[in-house]
This record gives C-alpha cells, sequence and structure tokens, in this order.
C-alpha cells in the first residue's frame, strides 16, 4: 500500500511538470495543435502505463492493451500524419504484430501440462511479446517519429519533447518506489517501534526464541506484531511476525513469536527485535501452529488462546499449492516445556484428525497425501471456509452437519439400506430419534421399511412423521393362525429327533412360509410405508426368536425368487430396521443361546451376507457393539456411532474409525456422532452434529392419532444423567 501512494505522488508529480513544460513551451493540451496533442496524450498513457500497471513486469495482456491504444490513437490520423511517412506505417504494423503475438499467446494458453505443444508455442510467443511489446518500445515508435518530424528544425521543441519523454520511460521508478518506501519505513520503524530484546534461538527456520531486555519499557502480549531483524551465515533477514507465548523465570524473561513475512528492511541491529506500534491487527480465527509429532492421518498443534476450540472444531491450513485442508479435533493434552534448569513453563498440544480436501464438484472429501510443514498455522473453520457447497442430490439424504464448518452431510439413500448401517450409541444420546428421521428420509426415496420394534416406540412415534404404518401381519391372523402352527412347530421340535413327525414338521414349515411371504408381497405392493414386526404372545418363549426366524427367511425367500415388487411392478428396496439389536441378534457369549435364538441369528446374518443382491438391508440399531452379533454387525458397510462408553465398543469402532477417532467417543455431546462408511461420499470419518428434530407424541397410530398432541423437539435436558448411561449387560430372554 505505502509503495502505491508513492507510485501514485510520483505521477501527480510528472503530471506537474508535464503542464509547467507544456505552457512554457505554449503546447496547452486544450489550444495545441493535432500532433501536440497527439503527444501529450501518448506521453500521458505511458505515464500511466510505467507507473502503474507495467511496474513489475510486462504480461501479454498488458502489450496488447498498449498496441491496441496505439492503434485506436494512429489509424484514424492517416491523413493528418502523412509527413511521417514510412514511419507511420511501420508503428502501424509493428503494433498490429505486437497484439496478434499478444493474442496468440493468451489464446494457446491451457491448463494442460508444459510439455503440451500450444503451451510450448505460448511460452515461446510470450517471450517476444514482453520483450519487445513493453509500452516504453511501443511508444517510443510514434512519440519520437512525430516529435522529430513535426518539430522541423526547433531543436527547444525536440529537445522539451525527448525530455519529457526521458523522464517518463528511462528513470527506474521501480526502484525509485522502493527506496523511499523502504526510507518511510524505516523512519516509521525508528518513531513508532520499541527495541524489546534480541533473538537467542531459532526453532524450524520460523520460531524464534528471544530475550527481553531488563531496561526494555515495553511488553509484549500474545498474538502482538513484532519485527526484528537477524544476521547469519553471511545474509541480513528482516521479517515481520507475533507474539505466540511469553514466559518467566527467575533468570530472565523469554517471548517466543512466529515468522509470518519478510520485510524490505528497518533499522534494527542484528537480533534486535521491536514491538511495532502500528498495524497489529491479525486473524481473529489463528488457532494453533503444526509441532512435532504431526503425521500425515492427524496432526498436533500448539494451541494458541486467541480462539475458543472445542472436541469435534474443524480447522483448517492452507498448502502452498492453492488448496485447503480440513481437520477435526480429536483431542488435546497439558505440556511442560522446560525453559532452563529451574524453570518450565506450560502449553497445550491439540490433536486433530485430517478430514481432507473438499471438492464442490462431488460433495465429497478427499484425503491429503502430505503433512503441513512445521509451525503452519491452523485457522478454526466456518462457514466461510468453504466455497461453492454442492447441494443435495435426489438420491441422497441429509443426516447433519459439520461442527464450525457447517458444511452439510449427505448419505447415499439406497446404498445406506443394501449395504447395510448401523446405528450405536448409549440410551439418551439421540439415537432412536435420529433413527426415526432416517426412516422418514428412506422412506421419502422410495424405500420401504419393515421395523422389528419389540418395545412399540417406533409403531407409536412413526405416524406423526407422515408415515403410515401398519403390521407386518394382521393381528387378529397373526394370533389365529400363524401363532399355533408355530407353537406345534416348537412342541415338535423339543422332541426326539427319532420321534419327529416329519411330516406335520414339513407341512407346518410350508404354511408358515407362506403366510410370512404372502404378507411380504402385500407389504411391497401396497400404500404403506412402514410395516412394524411385533411379537404375538406365544405359548412359549423361545416362540419369539421363532416368528423372527420364519419371517426372516419368508422375505429372504420372496426377495430371491424377486417377487419384491412395488404396485407398478418394479423392484422394491426393502430395509429392515432391527430396533434393540441386542434382543434380535446377541453375540454368542451374552444371554442363554437356545437353538431358536442360534436359527434366528443365521436366518439374518444370511441375509445380512447376501441380501443386497435382493434389494434387501439391514439398519441396525443397538446401544453396545459387544452385546450384538459380530457376523451382522460386520456386514454393516455405513456406521452412524454416537456417544459410547465401553471399551469394547470402542475398540471395535476404531477398526471403521481409527483409534483416534474412535477415543472421542466417550466425549461426543447430545445429538453429536461419528460416521463413516460406503453410503457417505468419500467414506472419511467425519465428527457431526445432528440437526434439530422435532416428534410429536401419538401412541395410536396414524388412523387413530390424536391431532391435538403437541411437536416437541428433543432436548438437551431429556438426556439421562451419565450414571443412567453406564453400560450393563442385559440378559437374554
Amino acid at each position: 500500500m505505502l509503495e502505491r501512494m508513492i507510485r501514485l505522488g510520483l505521477f501527480l508529480l510528472y503530471l506537474i511538470i508535464w503542464f509547467v513544460v507544456q505552457s512554457i513551451f505554449g503546447t496547452i493540451i486544450w489550444d495545441a495543435e493535432t500532433y501536440q496533442v497527439i503527444l501529450l496524450t501518448l506521453l500521458m498513457t505511458l505515464a500511466i502505463s510505467v507507473l502503474f500497471i507495467e511496474h513489475f513486469f510486462t504480461r501479454p495482456s498488458d502489450v496488447m492493451a498498449s498496441s491496441v491504444a496505439i492503434l485506436l490513437m494512429m489509424a484514424p490520423l492517416g491523413g493528418l500524419m502523412r509527413d511521417l511517412g514510412m514511419f507511420y506505417n511501420f508503428t502501424i504494423w509493428y503494433c498490429l504484430l505486437m497484439a496478434g503475438l499478444s493474442f496468440s499467446s493468451l489464446f494457446l494458453l491451457n491448463n494442460q501440462s508444459p510439455n503440451n505443444i500450444a503451451n510450448k508455442i505460448s511460452k515461446s510467443v510470450k517471450w517476444i511479446t514482453v520483450n519487445f511489446g513493453h509500452a516504453r518500445i511501443l511508444f517510443a515508435l510514434p512519440f519520437l517519429s512525430i516529435a522529430a518530424i513535426y518539430s522541423k528544425n526547433a531543436i527547444e521543441q525536440w529537445g522539451m519533447w525527448f525530455s519529457l519523454f526521458a523522464l517518463i520511460a528511462l528513470l527506474p521508478f521501480d526502484h525509485i518506489a522502493k527506496r523511499l518506501a523502504n526510507l518511510f519505513i524505516s523512519f516509521k520503524t525508528k518513531n513508532e517501534s520499541e527495541i524489546l530484546g534480541e533473538i537467542v534461538s531459532v526453532h524450524a527456520d520460523n520460531i524464534f526464541r528471544a530475550r527481553r531486555f531488563k531496561d526494555a519499557n515495553g511488553s509484549a502480549t500474545l498474538f502482538e506484531k513484532v519485527q526484528y531483524r537477524f544476521d547469519h551465515g553471511g545474509k541480513t533477514e528482516f521479517g515481520e511476525g507475533f507474539v505466540i507465548g511469553t514466559m518467566v523465570s527467575e533468570e530472565e524473561d523469554t517471548i517466543k513469536f512466529v515468522k509470518t513475512k519478510i520485510i524490505e528492511g528497518n533499522d534494527l541491529k542484528d537480533r534486535e527485535i521491536a514491538i511495532l506500534k502500528g498495524d497489529t491487527t491479525l486473524e481473529e480465527n489463528v488457532a494453533g501452529i503444526i509441532t512435532s509429532g504431526t503425521e500425515i492421518s492427524a496432526v498436533k498443534f500448539e494451541y494458541l488462546p486467541r480462539t475458543r476450540l472445542s472436541e469435534g472444531d474443524t480447522l483448517y491450513f492452507d498448502t502452498p499449492f492453492d488448496e485447503r485442508v480440513f481437520y477435526q479435533i480429536t483431542n488435546a493434552v497439558n505440556l511442560m516445556e522446560a525453559l532452563d534448569g529451574k524453570s518450565e513453563n506450560g502449553r497445550i498440544v491439540g490433536h486433530a484428525t485430517q478430514v481432507g480436501l473438499y471438492h464442490s464438484s462431488s460433495g465429497a472429501f478427499e484425503k491429503y497425501g502430505w503433512i503441513p510443514s512445521m509451525n503452519s498455522l491452523l485457522f478454526k473453520a466456518s462457514p466461510k471456509s468453504v466455497k461453492d457447497v454442492r447441494d443435495q442430490d435426489d438420491s441422497e439424504i441429509l443426516i447433519g452437519n459439520m461442527q464450525g464448518l457447517e458444511l452439510p452431510l449427505y448419505l447415499n439413500a439406497e446404498e445406506l439400506v443394501t449395504h447395510h448401517t448401523a446405528v450405536l450409541g448409549v440410551t439418551g444420546t439421540g439415537k432412536s430419534v435420529f433413527t426415526r428421521q432416517l426412516i422418514k428420509d428412506v422412506v421419502e426415496k422410495g424405500i420401504k421399511v419393515v421395523c422389528i420394534d419389540f418395545t412399540n416406540e417406533h409403531q407409536a412415534k412413526l405416524p406423526s412423521k407422515g408415515l403410515s404404518v401398519r403390521p407386518v401381519l394382521d393381528e387378529k391372523k397373526k394370533m389365529t393362525e400363524l401363532a399355533p402352527i408355530i407353537d406345534q412347530w416348537i412342541n415338535e421340535m423339543d422332541e426326539f429327533p427319532n420321534k419327529r413327525n416329519k411330516t406335520n414338521l414339513a407341512k407346518w414349515e410350508r404354511e408358515i412360509m407362506t403366510m410370512l411371504g404372502e404378507a411380504v408381497k402385500d407389504f411391497a405392493t401396497s400404500e404403506d410405508d412402514v410395516a412394524i414386526l411385533g411379537l404375538p404372545d406365544f405359548t412359549a418363549t423361545s416362540a419369539t426368536m421363532e416368528f423372527t426366524k420364519w419371517f426372516m427367511k419368508g422375505l429372504f425367500k420372496v426377495a430371491k425368487e424377486k417377487k419384491l415388487l412395488d404396485s407398478n411392478g418394479n423392484k422394491q428396496i426393502i430395509a429392515i430396521v432391527l430396533e434393540e439389536a441386542h434382543t434380535v441378534i446377541p453375540e454368542w457369549n451374552f444371554g442363554d443361546q437356545e437353538k431358536s435364538t442360534s436359527a434366528a441369528i443365521n436366518a439374518i446374518s444370511q441375509v445380512a451376507l447376501q441380501g443386497r443382491k435382493y434389494d434387501v438391508g439391514f439398519i441396525v440399531v443397538a446401544q453396545r457393539t459387544a452385546s450384538v452379533s459380530k457376523t451382522v454387525l460386520t456386514q454393516c458397510n455405513t456406521i452412524v456411532a454416537f456417544k459410547q462408553f465401553d471399551k469394547t465398543s470402542c475398540d471395535f469402532l476404531s477398526n471403521y474409525f481409527g483409534s483416534e477417532l474412535a477415543n472421542t467417543l466417550p466425549n461426543l455431546r447430545f445429538k453429536q456422532a461419528i460416521v463413516s462408511g460406503k453410503a457417505l461420499k468419500g467414506g472419511t470419518p467425519i465428527i457431526f452434529n445432528v440437526p434439530e428434530i422435532i416428534e410429536s407424541d401419538n401412541s395410536e397410530g396414524k388412523s387413530k392419532g390424536d391431532p391435538t398432541q403437541s411437536a416437541r423437539a428433543v432436548k438437551e435436558e431429556d438426556v439421562p444423567s451419565v450414571a443412567a448411561q453406564v453400560p450393563y449387560a442385559e440378559p437374554f430372554e
């Protein structure tokens, strides 16, 4: 900014000289001859080009602009410029050539590799234009020709025109502007900076530690800007930085600062640092500095207490290649740093797991394959940290957003079902509410849901979401026809194998399979959205598992026969929601595993292993991974994990999320979860916040619902105490 102001001042000074000289020689622009007006206009355009357009380097676009400007000025005056003769023609053709070459250089340039033939030609043409087409050459041709011919033999006029041209074309304005800026900075530093101390050590090139002078009047505070000079190896470095730590020991006060940029110079002596009293603004969202122990998949950073951070917050750093890499905070530890033999200083080191580079075209994160440089700055993300957020696709459902970044996260509805999904978390974390919203969302994508809900919670609350809910099998038919047959089957199977009536067993099997298969096909072709599989009152306790087993076998048989069709004869995807999955598919070492239980688990496992081929999938909902069959759980390609306390669950989920993220599970807040898997674009594990979900109490179902029931939001105060959330092994009955 300072150098720009100096250039503007030089331009105004040239305008004054230009006006004074033309007044002396009687060439006032509003009362001058045509050739004088042209000369004065060429001088003014040249001054603008030299001072404001081409002061760093000449680009093909600058050459084109200058060439076209001269052509537009000279071409209409061919009759008036007849005395120029060959000079006029040469000027016109030279400008046409430069304009054409500069246009070719820009036109041929593409985003292919440098070895691309078009890029090679563009580079060669560019070299010609920038070396032979800068303003000083282009404007010299018409200006000197016109001045020489129309000044005739008047040496004083020729000298006047040449002096004005030489003043702007030959003087090194770049060097003059920079020198004046440096002098001003030096003067400003001397008057506005205060010597604070001297550098005693340098760490990783851009972290400096300085000793504060005992007699220094000033004191450094966190994030205050400083200037320094450092001579080393025959080189002198002038720079600016900001304070990231102040440490007090018995012997001396120490200041730690990070270098942010190199400047032209100051009047400091070797190793001196000074507080900059002028511009001390610093980005508000600076979160920390990359420190040792950083890996590709996770970074460690020294926390700078400028912004408030918490677990799950999103951070980012900008690479030298104009890329932005995002991380999520997973942990933080207090460390002690020794300053001398007697004193120590505490610091906070945070841990963050890589999420990756965000691609707006796909809405997915891609892993970044390298690590940030030591002492790179990390920033706290905000909604403005990502540009061009992708809109939701018709095949996707919204599950929440990333903390801080507020980036919406979508899951592919079909892959969520057909490749199986597990929703895990202790009671009171919002798991069931999230699952009901998930059911509503997949239904809206044309997927029908069968909910194995032995608590009847979903049957009571799903209708409030506008879903049509029905039982899998009519209650009367279930109790009068199905239940007696299953009871007979169980009683017969309790006999010794040599006493069983195989004819009756085969007959009952056909009847059960036919009854449940027809019920499944009827639901698939109906207008209903959700079918609830509740438990009838069987005479034998093992009948609950038998009922589940037969239903799964019947469903799988219909699916294999490709008879899962909607009312239009098209394929119908079915999602089976296993609520309280530990009661339906318990792990072998939890509870008493009867034959009926093993048979039910085998039937469900068969669907889990092969259901994808027949458009049948699972949404497994459970409190603990330890109490759920791993045969089924390991088939879930998408995992949504809410708060977990037990080590078994964290160890199991570390296979999906990695150990860093898995260790955050006990610390997740209400309505906060981790998602990973196939249904998520990119598959990168992400901590996200579940949006506010409104439900209404409706215990009678849709057809018998009470419209006076008021909607309510699940609130954080509804969560049980921590003691109530401690998991325990429930006996299986």
